[in-house]
């Protein structure tokens, strides 16, 4: 873990050569902070994701990023906000910033706006974080003067590693959706022990929207961009190319679990990817893209289209309302951008 965040005040307009959060101020040009949560809390999964938060740290700071490893304790909607502050600050010197993200997923409740409400990351201490703020302290930055003032998101990649905050949900901006078996709610037409034959196709495609209660949807929540492409792999240039965002349809294995066919935990794919992404492979960064296929080859033995994870699978939810989903990652925006 890294040091406190509790020494500098959110809105201070004073920035000095000392740490917030452990990120030095003065040289804090591309920033990378490592979120997660557990709940209920798990301990041997809780030390996968551990690990690979300290890993990706290390990653970061042999690259001489300003870093910090917000896991667990420090990961709460209170710090995110202070974090996304301090890089909206016009004298931070922030141009770019990235989050990895691992841990649980949670909606509103009642699950008002459909399907799920609000979408939430479970955070320390109830402290957990919603979409709808997420995007306020993305993209507003308060000043004492003239209150609070419009900035553009600076979070230009997220790869963040839980259920439910990477998918494709609703279609159209006013939050209608499709209730696609499978996707959007469970298909109860077979038993436990039998998944349906085919894979659910998904008719839904946008990822957020704007509600009266703010944003929903954490892709949109974080980018502030309604047009990233929906397959950003293998369209990486439709739409808005600032940013790519890599999450979850459904559910995301856990850290700890065995990749079927190869042996390899699922914590091998983040950290292979962040591996290649940061240039330790080659002298040059890997693209999203193609950091993707390098982290599937080291978990899967396989490029990244033909991995378990882009292609997914079935999980039965036994919990009301119980039936099958069917999960898989989500590339949205623009893959063949990569980190600075």
């Amino acid at each position: 873990m890294v040091c406190s965040i509790l020494a500098l005040l959110l809105f201070s307009l004073i920035l000095t050569p000392a740490t917030f959060f452990g990120i030095q101020l003065v040289k804090a040009i591309n920033v990378a902070m490592q979120w997660g949560y557990l709940n209920p809390v798990n301990g041997t999964e809780s030390g996968y994701e551990e690990d690979v938060c300290d890993y990706i740290y290390d990653l970061f700071d042999g690259a001489s990023w300003s870093t910090s490893n917000a896991y667990w304790t420090y990961t709460t909607e209170t710090n995110l906000g202070q974090v996304l502050q301090y890089e909206n600050h016009p004298n931070s010197g922030v141009g770019y910033a990235t989050n990895w993200w691992v841990g649980d997923f949670h909606g509103s409740n009642p699950t008002s706006p459909g399907p799920y409400g609000h979408l939430y990351c479970y955070g320390a201490s109830s402290d957990d974080i919603r979409d709808a703020d997420v995007n306020i302290y993305a993209t507003l930055y308060w000043d004492p003067y003239y209150g609070w003032e419009t900035v553009v998101s600076k979070q230009y990649f997220n790869f963040i590693w839980t259920c439910v905050n990477g998918g494709v949900y609703w279609n159209d901006p006013s939050g209608t959706y499709d209730n696609v078996l499978g996707i959007v709610s469970p298909d109860y037409r077979y038993p436990q022990n039998s998944h349906p034959p085919t894979v659910p196709i998904n008719t839904n495609d946008e990822y957020g929207f704007e509600h009266s209660t703010g944003v929903v949807g954490m892709p949109l929540a974080w980018t502030d961009t309604a047009d990233l492409s929906l397959d950003g792999f293998n369209y990486p240039y439709s739409g808005d190319t600032e940013y790519c965002y890599i999450g979850f349809e459904s559910k995301s294995p856990f850290m700890g679990d065995v990749a079927t066919g190869s042996g390899n935990h699922y914590s091998d794919f983040p950290t292979a990817f962040y591996y290649a992404a940061l240039g330790y492979e080659d002298v040059d960064h890997y693209s999203f893209k193609d950091a993707l296929d390098f982290a599937s080859y080291q978990t899967f033995g396989t490029n990244y289209l033909n991995s378990r994870l882009h292609n997914g699978d079935w999980y039965y939810r036994t919990d009301s309302p119980s039936g099958w989903f069917h999960w898989s990652m989500r590339v949205l925006g623009n893959g063949n951008n990569g980190l600075p």
